[in-house]
């Protein structure tokens, strides 16, 4: 915003005339500029908040094999819907997707999915995770910068990247063999 412009003018006014009880903003230096003494805010006195990357290991996380391909069908979208909960609970660091979880099946009857004829080549497999988890209010330009160095680490092997917004919207990206796989949805 330019100080004089209609935008910043009208902003001015909210702010003398309409927003004249003490609230909380939240605001996002998009420029990722290190030196926080400088910025215009600090003259309000905020309260800085780094994002950090937090990184969880997961161990002994029972894997799905993934389909293949997927197709516009009743069955593939099952499918999805069932990887998507699976991605979720090892989002959540769940205990039903290790392999020592012996939880009661009258309390929980969730099982790892298994994809298509199942087969020595489908099954399920145990592998130890990484989860890389960053919390906080960020432009999608670092979201993007994460998604291409998922890309580059992975090589063959998959990933996924979950986004949350401020409006409980969501996005899930799964990337496998050089395909990509998205869900977007509320909740």
């Amino acid at each position: 915003m330019v100080k004089g412009r209609k935008g910043f003018e009208r902003l001015r006014w909210a702010a003398t005339n309409v927003l004249t009880e003490k609230s909380t903003w939240l605001f996002c230096d998009v420029k990722g500029t290190e030196a926080q003494t400088d910025a215009p805010i600090e003259q309000f006195q905020p309260t800085w908040r780094d994002v950090k990357g937090e990184v969880t290991e997961l161990p002994r996380v029972m894997v799905p094999a993934f389909p293949a391909a997927w197709e516009d069908t009743e069955t593939d979208r099952v499918e999805a819907e069932e990887l998507l909960e699976w991605l979720m609970l090892v989002s959540l660091n769940s205990e039903r997707v290790r392999e020592e979880d012996k939880i009661d099946s009258f309390l929980s009857r969730y099982e790892v999915p298994q994809f298509g004829p199942v087969n020595a080549a489908a099954e399920v497999q145990t592998r130890d995770l990484t989860r890389l988890r960053y919390r906080g209010f960020m432009p999608s330009s670092l979201v993007a910068r994460i998604f291409s160095a998922g890309v580059k680490e992975a090589k063959e092997e998959w990933f996924a990247v979950l986004v949350s917004g401020l409006e409980e919207k969501r996005v899930v990206v799964l990337k496998d063999r050089g395909k990509a796989l998205t869900w977007e949805f509320e909740g």
